[in-house]
């Protein structure tokens, strides 16, 4: 009884709070090593990746990687403070010293917990000469503490329009994990220089053509179909075939 509570509890566990940061980290593995230039992660805590990991880990060609924290520490307690981390609050407009002082802005899981996100956006924008790496979630059980709320979920339109006011072009954008999890994450990367970029990672998918969430509120049958025919559907793609 212990051992199927106990598998039934990592089973619950999963989907909400582990998938899409899994699935996120995957995503950026694959594109991270492309940029080379001067990489900040803002609000980046103490930089993990929870998977075990650093995200500075995955910018392997990137000349310079640094964090930025409110007030120059974490937001979940002295365990997550980096002392060496920059002191940004995403609230109020940067100091005029960051304004395109890097090439690549990363921001993971931010947006949602600040209540002013067109500051945020703004404030990112100015902060990047080349581009932005974006991940928010649409869909995702309320996490916040005390001194750091959870406000607000984005659409893809939200995000394409949010960054397009301040000249950036979308040139990769992904929404997952697709299969079996209750949270859905967009993962999102804008340019001012789209043509670059486009010519390494392709045509974004259109906004309708990104996940939109249904596949939460299927029923366990539902689901389970929809299983078997993503592995069957891969098993037919296989090389050879």
């Amino acid at each position: 009884m212990f051992f199927r509570s106990f598998l039934h509890g990592l089973y619950r566990y999963e989907p909400k709070y582990r998938r899409a940061r899994v699935w996120s980290n995957q995503e950026l593995k694959k594109i991270a090593p492309f940029f080379t230039g001067n990489v900040i992660n803002l609000s980046g805590w103490a930089d993990e990746d929870k998977t075990g990991g650093a995200y500075r880990e995955y910018f392997i060609n990137a000349k310079s990687y640094c964090i930025s924290n409110k007030e120059g520490g974490a937001q979940q307690g002295k365990e997550k403070r980096l002392e060496e981390s920059i002191a940004i609050d995403l609230e109020y407009p940067v100091s005029p010293e960051y304004f395109q002082a890097y090439d690549c802005v990363f921001v993971h899981t931010v947006l949602e917990h600040v209540f002013n996100t067109f500051q945020a956006v703004a404030n990112i924008c100015k902060m990047s000469r080349d581009a932005v790496i974006c991940v928010s979630p649409f869909l995702q059980i309320i996490h916040q503490t005390e001194d750091y709320q959870d406000y607000w979920r984005l659409t893809p339109a939200a995000l394409e329009r949010l960054f397009s006011s301040h000249g950036f072009t979308t040139v990769y954008a992904q929404g997952g994990p697709n299969i079996d999890s209750t949270s859905l994450y967009y993962f999102w990367v804008a340019s001012k220089d789209p043509k670059k970029w486009l010519e390494i990672f392709g045509t974004p998918p259109r906004l309708s053509e990104l996940p939109d969430g249904e596949y939460i509120y299927k029923t366990p049958t539902e689901r389970f179909r929809a299983l078997m025919r993503l592995l069957l559907g891969g098993l037919l793609r296989r090389p050879g075939r």
